[in-house]
């Protein structure tokens, strides 16, 4: 079974970084940045065939 990470602000205060603001979460395949303008443009080609 699938168990997600611990929260953001659980690890920074573990790892000292409570005080930063600047902490991106890349946990449990998260990606705070959204996919990349290339992976959307490949999804967006693809998606006029996902019906075969």
């Amino acid at each position: 079974m699938y168990e997600p990470g611990k929260p953001i602000k659980e690890v920074a205060r573990e790892l000292g970084f409570a005080g930063v603001s600047e902490i991106i979460n890349v946990a449990s395949n998260k990606n705070e940045l959204g996919p990349s303008p290339k992976a959307m443009k490949a999804m967006a080609a693809a998606a006029t065939e996902m019906h075969r």
